[in-house]
């Protein structure tokens, strides 16, 4: 079967709700997560702005504070948002991940020391907590990097915020019904494989490994435990995998724009491949940065910040159709209750 890069392009935006025909209801958040994966930690604004009808920042945080929701160092090593329910699957697929990535807020515990269990014994105790409570109390030294290790090894979890601060508390208290040990590395590895082919399929090994954070050598390997339900394709005479039963959808006949986080997952997966997807070379430059997505292709960036109450948006994309633009642009400034600065 040969699949045109429209096909792709338009496949790819379909299953991440992107396009006027597939954008989800505000009530449908979670669902919204759980499909794409994650979002990024810090990029969720924009990223569910862009799929969801209707959305308020509070939405977000209220889940977490109900279990639903979890921040959590996963895929190449970075703080995304997932669905708790995930988790198990999510920690033993990337295990690997993180045990090589070269930063010292991830590293495992694989050994629990004394103070490595006395700061557990606190957390257990007091229910949540954030550093500065667990420094109080302990007075052990390097707290930090004891949090780091404990959550590294699954033993605590972050469990909300309270002023700015992140909270700590146990797995096994914050999350009872949450075991990681329910599901193996191979079984995770799979099942992480199937749902990036489900959001970006047709595929590579090396895409999917891009995206998990694995060597290319894994990427193969996971893939090659999938052969029964997926199924080679042709794009542009390369080949390519999708899952067997991927539905491609109809055109899109309503025009649209969206905005786009820096840390979009369309950036986070399709890196290496958005100029031949969606027209343009997106290179990561800072957060304030986000490109505007028109009809399936990416017109170009524009910067946004954020100061007081003041919404400041430097845009000069002459081709972007300007009511679709600031349509995207003051729901984004509601979202944030900003005044707008457009500066064309």
């Amino acid at each position: 079967m040969t699949v045109t890069r429209e096909m792709l392009s338009s496949l790819i935006l379909a299953h991440q709700f992107l396009t006027p025909s597939t954008v989800k209801n505000g009530n449908q958040m979670v669902d919204v997560i759980r499909s794409l994966g994650g979002v990024q930690w810090g990029a969720e604004d924009l990223v569910l702005l862009a799929r969801l009808q209707h959305f308020e920042s509070e939405w977000v945080r209220e889940a977490v504070e109900k279990g639903e929701l979890i921040e959590v160092h996963v895929l190449r090593g970075g703080l995304r948002i997932i669905p708790a329910d995930e988790y198990p699957f999510y920690f033993a697929g990337t295990r690997e991940v993180i045990e090589r990535v070269s930063d010292r807020r991830l590293h495992i515990a694989t050994k629990l020391t004394h103070d490595h269990k006395t700061v557990l014994k606190a957390v257990s105790g007091e229910g949540r907590m954030s550093v500065q409570d667990i420094v109080k109390e302990t007075q052990v030294p390097h707290v930090d990097t004891l949090i780091n290790g404990l959550l590294g090894a699954g033993k605590l979890i972050r469990a909300g915020r309270k002023k700015n601060k992140v909270l700590f508390a146990t797995l096994e208290e914050w999350l009872p019904g949450v075991k990681l040990d329910t599901v193996s590395a191979h079984e995770s590895r799979v099942w992480l494989a199937k749902k990036f082919l489900t959001v970006y399929g047709p595929s590579t090994a090396s895409e999917l490994a891009h995206w998990a954070g694995w060597s290319v050598t894994r990427g193969k390997e996971v893939l090659s435990h999938l052969k029964d339900g997926i199924t080679e394709v042709f794009v542009d005479g390369e080949p390519r995998v999708m899952l067997s039963d991927t539905v491609f959808p109809p055109p899109e006949e309503r025009p649209y724009v969206r905005l786009l986080h820096n840390d979009d997952e369309i950036h986070l997966a399709c890196s290496g491949r958005c100029k031949s997807l969606f027209g343009f070379q997106w290179k990561y430059k800072f957060s304030t940065t986000a490109s505007v997505l028109q009809n399936n292709k990416i017109a170009g960036t524009i910067k946004i910040s954020k100061k007081k109450n003041v919404l400041t948006v430097e845009a000069d994309l002459p081709e972007v159709d300007e009511d679709l633009f600031a349509e995207q642009v003051n729901k984004l400034a509601a979202l944030w209750h900003a005044t707008l600065d457009m500066r064309r």
